[in-house]
């Protein structure tokens, strides 16, 4: 082999690495950008779905069950709104109960999950839905991390309103 031929194999050998670094530097840049947009897609859409959906469009055994039992007083509520009532009526595990069938579907197993339900004027705070993985990291020691809120009023008659309410979204890994 030459010396020209030898230069050129390690011109070829240095650029292949060269551009094999950078693909992947390249390649783990965007696959953590995704991530943490994933995330906060995730939360964005729990938390728009729980106060922008109706409780009549939930088709479920249980939802019939509270229409069944007069316990949904006003088939116009949101989710959010008859979490509200519910919980302003004492009714913290119909409460509870709503929030698990509604988000069930929307959790990742591999992503720490809490919603929770804040009164602006008494202070209380309650988890209504949790959801921890195998894996217990705290919200504040995760690598990736989002959290939203929400304020929320709830109409009964037209006439009567409960709040405010303030709905948490944390999701963590």
């Amino acid at each position: 082999m030459n010396k020209r031929s030898q230069i050129f194999l390690f011109d070829l050998i240095f650029a292949f690495v060269i551009l094999t670094v950078t693909l992947a530097l390249f390649y783990a840049y965007y696959l953590d950008v995704d991530e943490n947009t994933n995330i906060y897609d995730l939360n964005m859409n729990i938390l728009n779905g729980f106060t922008n959906t109706k409780i009549n469009s939930l088709n479920d055994v249980e939802i019939r069950d509270f229409f069944i039992q007069y316990k949904i007083t006003n088939i116009d509520n949101s989710v959010a709104e008859q979490v509200v009532e519910f919980h302003h009526n004492g009714q913290s595990e119909d409460a509870s109960k709503l929030t698990r069938i509604f988000v069930q579907d929307y959790v990742d197993k591999q992503m720490n999950f809490v919603l929770s339900l804040e009164n602006e004027t008494g202070g209380n705070y309650t988890v209504l839905y949790e959801y921890p993985t195998v894996h217990r990291i705290s919200f504040e020691n995760s690598t990736i991390a989002t959290s939203s809120e929400r304020l929320i009023f709830s109409f009964q008659n037209q006439s009567e309103f409960y709040g405010p309410y303030v709905f948490k979204v944390r999701i963590w890994k």
